[in-house]
């Protein structure tokens, strides 16, 4: 699928950092979205926002998975 590398690269084109973009897009417990039938639904999930982080940390995303 050729959407990703396009996301991926205007990412970089505009400076983003991929990890931010994903965190911030993700829903949280007690946020919304719009599934495939079209209905919009709560999400009573799992906040794994501090996963996402220490996942990132161990990972070293901050030295070294920024595309340059």
């Amino acid at each position: 699928m050729l959407l990703y590398p396009l996301l991926c690269l205007a990412m970089q084109k505009a400076k983003l950092d991929p990890f931010d973009v994903l965190k911030k897009s993700f829903v949280k417990p007690g946020g919304g979205y719009f599934w495939r039938d079209g209905i919009w639904y709560t999400y009573r999930g799992v906040d794994y926002s501090s996963a996402m982080d220490k996942g990132a940390e161990l990972f070293g995303w901050k030295e070294n998975g920024k595309a340059g």
